[in-house]
């Protein structure tokens, strides 16, 4: 399996550069700051059943189940690197800490965090004194050989992704699975203590900047010294990136504050998100593993950069369309009325039992 971007022999400027900028502001922030989203729409379920009179914990466990469900579907049939499974599975794990209070929650996503940090660099760490096989580059016979298995046969993209996809939900829970749980915990912490809607003070907005600039510029140093692999990097990398995530976070809280179009027309892509991620799996991957496999070749960072930010356009686009049309995402409405059918018929039977 191509596992990420396979590097040139002699890497183009552009691409040192891109990736600096990935290093510093990109790699594992925006997967950091979704974790936060995902605690605080847990944090808000869990409200909800409350006042709706239904058990939160059966509520949010069934929603959860549903999400693996399709996690799974879209992990072993289309992209490997799925995330909505290894929410479901982390949640599984955290969902019955919301019943926390406060400063037990908030203490508890702390420790956590530092505990999953110290597990991930304890992991690097290993990785790092293991002999490391030559580093995978562009036109190698090891590229072409990874080419051919890869885009030659939907049966061997489909057992390996199955088999990424068995790794994480077995592993992601000991490894960067702990780290993931305090960042889902304290993104309910978050949003019971009004962050959502004030966003950090000057003082945290300061600390949070430059706690996550100075350990990224660490890692840039490493990486410059020592010829690390890319997988480890991006271990490693998710320890700076709540603090970006945090100031990302602000930002946005800010930004929405305001009453612009641009606002409205992102709110609206972020109300069919579901749909979204899984329309650009099935996007990429005609397009780039059967339409255009050839692409791979030659494309350097500035061409998958151009992708995502034309793709991105795209999907804002497609997204307040679409909305002006209809209610709610198609894959929205699936997820909606499977686990609202299923928490039904919990119900039904929770009744029986207790009329028995």
């Amino acid at each position: 399996m191509l596992n990420g971007y396979v590097r040139f022999q002699n890497p183009p400027l552009l691409d040192e550069i891109i990736d600096t900028f990935n290093l510093f502001f990109a790699d594992g922030r925006f997967r950091s700051l979704f974790c936060l989203l995902f605690g605080a729409g847990l944090a808000i379920q869990y409200e909800s059943s409350n006042k709706k009179d239904i058990d939160p914990m059966m509520f949010i466990k069934t929603r959860l189940n549903w999400l693996l469900l399709f996690g799974f579907i879209h992990a072993v049939f289309i992209f490997g690197g799925d995330i909505l499974m290894l929410y479901a599975v982390i949640g599984f794990f955290v969902y019955k800490k919301l019943a926390l209070e406060q400063n037990v929650l908030r203490n508890k996503a702390i420790i956590w965090y530092v505990v999953g940090a110290v597990v991930v660099s304890a992991v690097a760490g290993g990785l790092l004194l293991i002999p490391q096989e030559e580093l995978m580059v562009r036109g190698s016979p090891a590229y072409l050989e990874a080419y051919g298995n890869w885009f030659g046969n939907y049966g061997y993209q489909v057992l390996v992704q199955g088999g990424v996809a068995l790794g994480m939900v077995v592993l992601a829970p000991m490894i960067g699975g702990i780290q993931i749980a305090a960042l889902i915990m304290f993104g309910a912490f978050l949003y019971r203590s009004g962050f959502f809607e004030r966003g950090l003070s000057n003082i945290q907005l300061i600390f949070a900047f430059v706690t996550g600039m100075t350990l990224s510029a660490l890692l840039f140093v490493m990486t410059n010294n020592f010829d690390i692999e890319l997988s480890i990097i991006n271990i490693v990398s998710s320890i700076p990136a709540v603090f970006i995530a945090l100031v990302y976070a602000h930002i946005l809280i800010k930004f929405s504050q305001g009453s612009s179009r641009v606002i409205k027309a992102l709110a609206n892509t972020g109300r069919v998100a579901f749909s979204l991620y899984i329309l650009q799996s099935v996007v990429m991957a005609i397009a780039l593993r059967w339409i255009f496999p050839e692409f791979h070749f030659e494309a350097t960072r500035l061409d998958y950069l151009l992708i995502v930010i034309s793709y991105t356009i795209f999907q804002i686009f497609l997204a307040n369309v679409y909305l002006s049309l209809f209610r709610q995402g198609p894959l929205e409405l699936l997820w909606r009325k499977a686990y609202l059918g299923s928490v039904k018929r919990k119900q039904g039977k929770q009744l029986k039992v207790k009329v028995a």
